[in-house]
């Protein structure tokens, strides 16, 4: 299986609800100093549109690597 790609700050800030969740739930974690303020501000934007939902949980699922990205 092909690890997600780390997204761009400009991807992260050009997001919608669900792109957030997969990226929240299924990317590693920015480890890298370029990665950190991405991850920081990806984590944010993620809280700011409300987290998780149920609905969007199940649609990403567990078992495929972004949820079928």
């Amino acid at each position: 299986m092909a690890m997600m790609r780390f997204p761009t700050m400009d991807e992260v800030e050009a997001a919608d609800h669900e792109q957030l969740c997969r990226w929240y739930r299924f990317l590693p974690a920015g480890v890298t100093p370029e990665e950190q303020p991405i991850m920081n501000r990806l984590v944010e934007r993620f809280h700011e549109f409300g987290g998780m939902t149920p609905a969007i949980s199940k649609a990403l699922g567990w078992d495929a690597p972004g949820g079928g990205f």
